[in-house]
């Protein structure tokens, strides 16, 4: 695996826990939300729905970076389209 391929990877693993994360925090200040003020609240939301939104742009930074395109490995040969394909496959 070079390092186009990881850092594309890295970039879609960032995006799905970023996604991952701001529902699990939502979730706990939904929670919260009843025993404190709605500023509270409301302050949080937008904290979390900045942090989500900072993270995404991040990782498309990061895909755009890496200059690999999911194309690419219809042309590749040898052991680095078995490895990609066997990471598609398992994380996609």
């Amino acid at each position: 695996m070079n390092s186009r391929i990881f850092l594309w990877g890295l970039s879609n693993g960032v995006m799905m826990l970023s996604i991952a994360g701001t529902f699990w925090l939502g979730l706990g200040i939904a929670m919260a939300a009843a025993r404190v003020h709605w500023l509270v609240s409301a302050l949080s939301t937008g904290i979390q729905v900045g942090g989500c939104a900072a993270l995404l742009w991040a990782a498309v930074r990061l895909r755009r970076r890496s200059g690999f395109k999911r194309s690419e490995l219809r042309q590749s040969n040898g052991r680095a389209t078995a490895e990609a394909r066997h990471i598609l496959i398992w994380f996609s």
